[in-house]
């Protein structure tokens, strides 16, 4: 990775904190989308019907990725199909490729754009199919097309209902079986094969077995079935994964949809540099933040991320944080800035000033808070308004083995920005469910539903919190910083 490289990342990671700039983002979709703004733009002479924007990220997406065939549901005027068409000639060009085809598939391919599509210079890297994504003739025969490819990229841009969506995703899940069984009639007699050799070899060695013939039998199956099996995670490793991407991406945006105002975004964009400042976190290398919900909740910007920390690697890889952040941007903020972290004690207490000098520990009133979390503060008078005895409460409570979190929240306030670290919430977050099992499975949708509602719930608490927070703070006397 370049310098330029980093300092691009950094510029993304900055613009997805800045609150400001997503408001007005997101005001501007909200308010181009009903004017049809995206109807205004065409490529190489076919109207496109994307946001620019849109266009530029596909372009770096499919220069990194270089498919050997792309699958797009929804066609309309053809304008993404030349795209796409286009993408692969260049990529062609580079080094790519050299016969790569995008594949359009729509419910109506209206004649004068059909006509007018085939007449274009790349329609030669462009194969049209009339009838629905969703139909298993159409879904056989884009497959047969896919058949021997080795990078596909499918594009799901054609109905955007629920029952749409979830059986486009069902057609995606009994190719990746497929693909799978294919792959596995080779691959798992292979790795039986190999662990039945390994067996040969032990045999072979002259080792006296322990526990007569029983035990090398059971040696036998035993090696036979590891094999067995490591052939089947190779089989289905990355076809299981790509699926799990394309099912949480599609279908997350949905369920988050259900809420309000809220989106979802895969990878999250987190701007960790302020909490870092905090001493929030223990010394990590790695920061992997795969999943976010966005948006307005209760009235308010809001964002939830799931994030792991890592350090090491190999062998010496050691999770340092592992949970979700909750952070919600405030109409008003109180001063300065307040950590409110787990309680470590008169050394910890010692080397967290000296690396943040500019704090002071705040003296707590509540012995019980004062045994589970210790305070610093900017300022002193801003951290006790923050610090209510209602916000005390519901973070002790959250603390407890009932709230289902495996370690103690923590929370910064930072201006009109207040932030609630969650330890590993629940098991796990977010997870697709395996490809054996139906795209429509009712339970995996509740599962995912349910895992939602439970992280809102949390956030309701910080909005609650912050409330009662920002009342005590307005009826507060004008404070000074207090610098260490």
């Amino acid at each position: 990775m370049t310098s330029f490289d980093r300092e691009m990342e950094d510029r993304i990671a900055a613009n997805a904190a800045n609150e400001s700039l997503r408001l007005s983002a997101t005001a501007l979709m909200k308010a181009t989308i009903p004017t049809q703004y995206s109807y205004n733009f065409s490529w190489l002479g076919r109207p496109i019907i994307q946001y620019p924007q849109d266009i530029v990220a596909m372009q770096e997406l499919l220069w990194s990725v270089k498919p050997d065939i792309i699958i797009e549901t929804g066609i309309a005027h053809g304008g993404s199909l030349i795209f796409s068409a286009s993408m692969l000639e260049l990529n062609a060009a580079c080094g790519g490729p050299k016969d790569a085809q995008v594949i359009g598939v729509d419910i109506d391919i209206r004649a004068h754009n059909r006509t007018a599509i085939e007449a274009h210079p790349l329609s030669r890297r462009i194969k049209m199919i009339q009838g629905s994504s969703i139909a298993p003739d159409i879904v056989e025969d884009v497959w047969e097309l896919a058949a021997g490819k080795e990078r596909v990229l499918v594009c799901l841009d054609s109905n955007h209902t629920h029952d749409h969506v979830l059986a486009e995703l069902e057609a995606a899940r009994l190719e990746v079986v497929r693909q799978v069984n294919a792959r596995a009639v080779t691959r798992v007699p292979v790795g039986a094969a190999a662990g039945f050799g390994l067996w040969c070899l032990e045999q072979m060695s002259g080792r006296p077995g322990r526990d007569g013939v029983a035990g090398i039998v059971w040696n036998a199956v035993c090696l036979v079935g590891i094999g067995a099996m490591a052939g089947y995670y190779s089989a289905s490793r990355d076809s299981s994964a790509g699926y799990a991407r394309l099912y949480l991406g599609r279908v997350l945006p949905l369920l988050a949809a259900r809420f309000g105002d809220l989106s979802f975004r895969s990878p999250a964009q987190l701007d960790l540099q302020a909490l870092n400042s905090e001493r929030l976190f223990d010394d990590y290398d790695s920061a992997v933040s795969d999943n976010e919900f966005f948006g307005t909740h209760r009235g308010l910007p809001i964002s939830i991320a799931t994030l792991l920390l890592t350090s090491g690697s190999g062998k010496q890889r050691r999770v340092s944080f592992e949970g979700l952040l909750v952070e919600v941007t405030l109409p008003r903020g109180l001063q300065g800035t307040t950590a409110v972290i787990a309680g470590t004690g008169a050394f910890e207490q010692l080397r967290h000033w000296l690396k943040t000098s500019n704090r002071q520990h705040v003296a707590l009133e509540d012995p019980r808070f004062a045994q589970v979390y210790d305070v610093w503060s900017t300022d002193q008078i801003a951290a006790r308004a923050l610090l209510t005895p209602a916000l005390m409460e519901r973070l002790l409570a959250l603390s407890g083995p009932a709230a289902n979190i495996d370690g103690r929240p923590l929370v910064v306030a930072r201006d009109n920005r207040l932030t609630l670290i969650i330890p590993r919430y629940g098991r796990d977050h977010f997870l697709a469910p395996g490809f054996r099992k139906a795209a429509d499975s009712r339970a995996s949708l509740i599962a995912l539903y349910d895992q939602i509602a439970g992280v809102l719930a949390v956030a309701d608490a910080v909005i609650g919190l912050d409330q009662a927070a920002r009342s005590v703070a307005a009826e507060s006397p004008s404070r000074t910083s207090v610098d260490a």
